[in-house]
């Protein structure tokens, strides 16, 4: 889907993952029924976490990759059930319809 070109960010150290997450996605076209992970040095970026805790400093310049994932249906309808999803995680993100829900029943979760 990418075609390999790249752009530039600026951020700072303290801005988390999920700052990080929706500057890019500004960047890109979305997927449906994906979502998007970055990378730093082959580990996840945890959207929770400054960048600086995830070990990207302001001395130097990072790269970072992205991938589209499947969004995982099984979170996202735990979610919509109101069960508890891990710290950081967006389970609804990707999710672009609820089938046979009752009109805006589900929003508070999207």
């Amino acid at each position: 889907f990418l075609s390999g070109e790249g752009f530039r960010l600026s951020v700072t150290p303290a801005t988390s993952g999920r700052e990080l997450q929706e500057l890019v996605s500004a960047k890109l076209d979305s997927r449906k029924g994906r979502k998007l992970v970055l990378h730093h040095h082959g580990s996840e970026l945890l959207p929770n976490l400054a960048l600086q805790q995830q070990g990207i400093d302001s001395s130097q310049e990072a790269t970072v990759s992205c991938t589209f994932v499947p969004t995982n249906l099984y979170a996202a309808w735990s979610s919509v059930r109101g069960l508890a999803s891990p710290k950081g995680e967006f389970p609804m993100e990707g999710v672009t319809r609820l089938e046979g829900a009752p009109l805006g029943q589900y929003l508070q979760n999207l």
